[in-house]
């Protein structure tokens, strides 16, 4: 299948090359599955076309920002839903080269990130998917072919931070007995600001130890 030129498609040259890729590449092993395609190709979709299209733009990205801001105010989400055994982790990884691609070539598109956080539901998951960092030695990208061999060493900038849920409570930074913590509540049973705050757990994350406010698409 011929690739219709990135104008026609309303997408970034390097976006039309991933997706014809994915379409008609001579994969040696797994091809990606079709539901994994369609779920990729709806979020470029979304990213890429509406905001060059006046009525697009007011259809779907006008609703999904009313949804976004009635469910969740000030945090935007899009979720894809795929049955189990999909293949969730080739969609991630698909996802990732995508931006990062787009990030890397033209640092102009704020639409486009190299930074990714990765949330796993447990311990075991989160090793699984270290096969997302493309410095890893089972990275998934150049074993399942899921970009063009030239565009592997742009993928490399790629920064990706994969924990499970349970990092994002509160610590507490000062270890107290129980005993200790009842005498220094007192007789009035002051709480003790003994956890970090909002602002030190993400600064914790990111390996910093002071909190930092990143704008834009990190």
């Amino acid at each position: 299948m011929a690739c219709a030129p990135a104008v026609h498609w309303n997408v970034t040259p390097e976006t039309a090359r991933l997706l014809t890729h994915w379409r008609t590449h001579p994969f040696s092993g797994i091809r990606p599955f079709f539901c994994q395609i369609e779920a990729v190709e709806t979020a470029i979709w979304l990213t890429e076309v509406p905001p060059q299209n006046k009525k697009a733009r007011e259809n779907y990205l006008k609703y999904l920002q009313e949804s976004n801001e009635k469910a969740n105010p000030g945090l935007s989400r899009l979720a894809l839903k795929l049955a189990t055994g999909a293949g969730k982790t080739t969609v991630m990884a698909m996802l990732i080269a995508w931006q990062t691609l787009n990030a890397v070539r033209n640092p102009l598109r704020k639409r486009f990130t190299k930074g990714f956080l990765i949330v796993a539901p447990g311990i075991t998951i989160r090793d699984r998917l270290r096969v997302l960092k493309p410095n890893d030695p089972d990275s998934c990208y150049a074993s399942r072919e899921l970009l063009p061999a030239d565009m592997l060493q742009d993928l490399q900038q790629a920064r990706i931070v994969i924990t499970n849920y349970h990092a994002f409570k509160l610590r507490e930074k000062i270890q107290l007995s129980r005993g200790t913590r009842a005498v220094l509540k007192g007789w009035n049973n002051a709480e003790l600001m003994t956890f970090e705050t909002e602002g030190e757990m993400p600064a914790r994350h990111a390996g910093t130890d002071e909190p930092q406010v990143r704008h834009g698409h990190q």
